[in-house]
Parts: C-alpha cells; sequence; structure tokens
C-alpha cells in the first residue's frame, strides 16, 4: 500500500467516525429543542446533520478530500450557529452559566491540520487560522447578538459540564490517530533499515536495447517484497530513504548487486560487453568522499571499463558548476559511463548542459508517452537528440511502450530504446536468459 492510499484509508476513517459522532450528536440537539418547544432553534443541529450525511455520502463515492472540507466547515458553521442561537450566556443573570459548545471548535482544528495533510500549506493554515479565530471570538462575546438563548439555564449547566468533556476526548482520540500514523511510519522506517542492513531488497533489470532489439545494455532497478505488507513501490521507499539519511546504505546495496550482476554475466563465455545503468542519488553526491565510495565498489569488482553506468537525475545540476564538472570527470578517468536522466524535466539549461561531460541523454519516459497527442513533448524530444548528437553524447529513450513511439524516435535519431515494447524489469536469473536469447 502506497504513502498516499495509507493517507487515504485513515482520512477515511477519521471522516466516518466524525461524521457518525456529528450526526449522533445533531440529533441530540433537535431532540432536546423539540422536548422544550423551540423548533425554531433547530438551523445548528440540523446544519450538522445535513453535514454528517452529506460527508457519508461523498466517501460512499470516493471523494475523500471533498468530504473533508465539507465535514471540517460544516462542524464549524454548526458550532457558530449553536453558539449564537443556542448556547447563549446571559451577562445579565445572577448566576449565568458560561457558553461551553466553542470548546468544540479545538479538536475540530486538529483534526482539519491533520486532514487537509495534502492540501497547500498556507491553505491548511489559513483554515486552521480560521477556525481558532472564531473560538476566540466566541469566547470574548457572550452575545453578540443580543437573544433569548434557546436553552434554559438548567438545560446549559448540564452542556457546561458534558461539552468540555467530550472535546477532551474528541482531542484525546485525534492525538492517537495522529501517534498511531507516527508508530506506522517509524516502524515501517526501521523495516527499511533493516532490510537495506540484511540485504533482503533485490534487483530487477530492464533492457536498453538498439532498433533492432538487440541488447546493449541495462538498468539495475530496486525492489522490496516487505514480510507484512508484501511488495512495495520503489516510488514509496526511495523517498523515504532520502529523507531519513538511509539513501547512501540504500544506493552503495544497489550498486554492489549491479556490480556483481555485471560481473556474472562477463564470467560467461562468449559473452558481449554488456553496461549496467544505476541510478545515484544527488545526496551520495554530496561530499567528494560519497562518490569515492561509488567508484571504489566499482574497482573491487574488477570490471572491464564502461560496464558501470551512474545514472543522475537533474536535480544534481543544482549543484556548483565546477564541482559537478570535476566529478563527472573523475568518473570518466575511472571507466564509469555517467547519464543525465529525466533531462527536460528540471534544472538542466542547454549552455549549462554544455559544459558538463556526460555521455549519455536520457528522454524522460513523460515526453516520450506523449509524443503522440502533444507537439511540446515532440519538440522537447526531438531538441534532447539534436542536443546530444551535437555534443557529441548518446541518446537513449525510456518509457518506449508502442511501436509507433520507436518509429517516431527512430525518425528524430534516437537509436537506443528501454520500455515495456522491448522487455520489462526482469529479475536477475530471468533477464540473464533475455539477454542471451537477444545479445
Amino acid at each position: 500500500m502506497t504513502q498516499e492510499a495509507i493517507f487515504g484509508q485513515r482520512r477515511r476513517w477519521t471522516l466516518q467516525l466524525s461524521a457518525w459522532l456529528a450526526l449522533l450528536a445533531s440529533l441530540g440537539f433537535v431532540l432536546s429543542l423539540l422536548a422544550l418547544g423551540q423548533p425554531e432553534r433547530l438551523l445548528g443541529p440540523g446544519l450538522g446533520a445535513l453535514g454528517a450525511l452529506a460527508v457519508l455520502a461523498l466517501l460512499q463515492r470516493g471523494h475523500g478530500r471533498a468530504a473533508a472540507w465539507v465535514c471540517i466547515l460544516a462542524l464549524a458553521l454548526c458550532v457558530v450557529v449553536l453558539g449564537l442561537w443556542v448556547d447563549v450566556p446571559l451577562a445579565d443573570a445572577p448566576e449565568h452559566t458560561p457558553r461551553s459548545v466553542h470548546l468544540y471548535l479545538l479538536p475540530l482544528t486538529l483534526m482539519a491540520y491533520l486532514l487537509l495533510a495534502r492540501e497547500p500549506a498556507l491553505l491548511r493554515l489559513a483554515c486552521c487560522a480560521g477556525l481558532l479565530g472564531l473560538l476566540a471570538w466566541l469566547t470574548l462575546q457572550p452575545n453578540p447578538l443580543g437573544i433569548t438563548p434557546a436553552l434554559a439555564e438548567a438545560e446549559r449547566a448540564r452542556l457546561v459540564v458534558a461539552a468540555p468533556l467530550l472535546s477532551a476526548l474528541l482531542l484525546a482520540g485525534i492525538v492517537h490517530l495522529r501517534s498511531a500514523g507516527l508508530d506506522d511510519q517509524s516502524r515501517f522506517e526501521l523495516d527499511l533499515a533493516r532490510a537495506i542492513a540484511e540485504e533482503q531488497l533485490e534487483l530487477h533489470y530492464q533492457p536498453q536495447c538498439d532498433a533492432q532489439g538487440r541488447a546493449l545494455g541495462v538498468e539495475a532497478l530496486v525492489r522490496w517484497r516487505h514480510p507484512v505488507q508484501g511488495p512495495i513501490s520503489p516510488a514509496r521507499f526511495v523517498p523515504l530513504a532520502e529523507r531519513n539519511g538511509l539513501i547512501v546504505p540504500l544506493g552503495e546495496l544497489v550498486l554492489r548487486q549491479a556490480c556483481r550482476f555485471a560481473q556474472d554475466w562477463q564470467a560467461q563465455p562468449g559473452a558481449r560487453p554488456l553496461q549496467v545503468a544505476v541510478n545515484v542519488s544527488a545526496l551520495q553526491l554530496a561530499e567528494d568522499a560519497g562518490l569515492e565510495r561509488l567508484l571504489e565498489l566499482v574497482r573491487q569488482h574488477r570490471l572491464p571499463p564502461q560496464s558501470i553506468k551512474f545514472e543522475l537525475t537533474e536535480s544534481v545540476l543544482a549543484d556548483q558548476p565546477e564541482r559537478l564538472r570535476r566529478l563527472l570527470a573523475r568518473c570518466r578517468e575511472q571507466g564509469v559511463c555517467t547519464s543525465l536522466d529525466d533531462f527536460g524535466t528540471g534544472y538542466a539549461s542547454l549552455a549549462y548542459l554544455s559544459q558538463l561531460p556526460f555521455d549519455q541523454l536520457k528522454i524522460d519516459q513523460s515526453f516520450v508517452r506523449a509524443l503522440g497527442s502533444s507537439e511540446r513533448a515532440l519538440e522537447v524530444a526531438r531538441t534532447v537528440v539534436q542536443l546530444g548528437q551535437r555534443l557529441g553524447m548518446e541518446v537513449i529513450a525510456e518509457g518506449v511502450e508502442t511501436e509507433a513511439q520507436r518509429q517516431q524516435l527512430l525518425a528524430m535519431g534516437c537509436a537506443r530504446f528501454q520500455g515495456y515494447l522491448f522487455a520489462r524489469p526482469l529479475p536477475a536469473g530471468e533477464c540473464r536468459a533475455w539477454l542471451q536469447a537477444h545479445a
């Protein structure tokens, strides 16, 4: 299950629980007001009940984001209406009971902060600030409309005991849900660290081919089968490794296994030269010592020159040009090729790129996928091919899935391909068999 799926599931549970509690509380208020013979004051609880039903209906149809906003706004409106029309303190009463219903805005603010975690930060903070502002306003303005409260003092005295207790319970429940989420995340991080230390991750290899489908090399792609959760997408655990400092040991594990694969292939009688591409994070190159560790791993396996290729994303171009040029030259000096991955999606400018000694440019799969439908994608791909030819770099297109895409790229002058049209990522044994059949 991806991080987004986990967040969506927890948001759905929280919204369902909140909607049912709001529905029950609203019905309780409705029954109390009807018993008091004041149906004209049903606006607040009526809004709460309608909002709860709307949230449940949106969740049933899979609209989690809309349900979150409806839940927060409906509950906030319900609390404000109850605070202005129902739970109104009378300052001139001999022993007036303070307002208490506005205390529900505290757990509502925390719930909004958690449910809107995928919204823009400014919008999320503005919503929470608005809820806290309502809380302060209701606290400082006992009876801004100057009306007679719908509930008698005796009823409000009972409410002043129940409301703080219920709001505290709701606050504790939301904090518990948040803590459970953090515990799950911490446990997942520990599982990843253990998997790296015990080499539980494995590599799959996707062939890179020429125009005739003959294998020129492979790209090493890391895979993780969690003992409980099953296969985990790299899109989930690689960013996590980058955030918590595990990307360096993870990258070294991948390179070590890729070197063994290249070594095993070279040991076969009559094997053609094969280049194994390995993705290298910009964080692995944050210090010169990081690159030296990678190069030392390659040297330890005594592979022929150009057997290993480091694929770097455009994020490395945010580094100092002189330092990056020196690192690339160091790779070339040690017989390690370099490729600029996902070209056209980030930092690279043509003038900047012309100063850097990359051996290969890789057309991002988003452009390849859109070749038949986007003039911009077509122009970007054509520009990358022409630039590579002008700078003496190889150009390879990733994500090639159809014959039409292959033909379009061939017409541009691109003659190296990677994608499902040729082969999916394969386990080491299956990939060796594929390579032998397509040598």
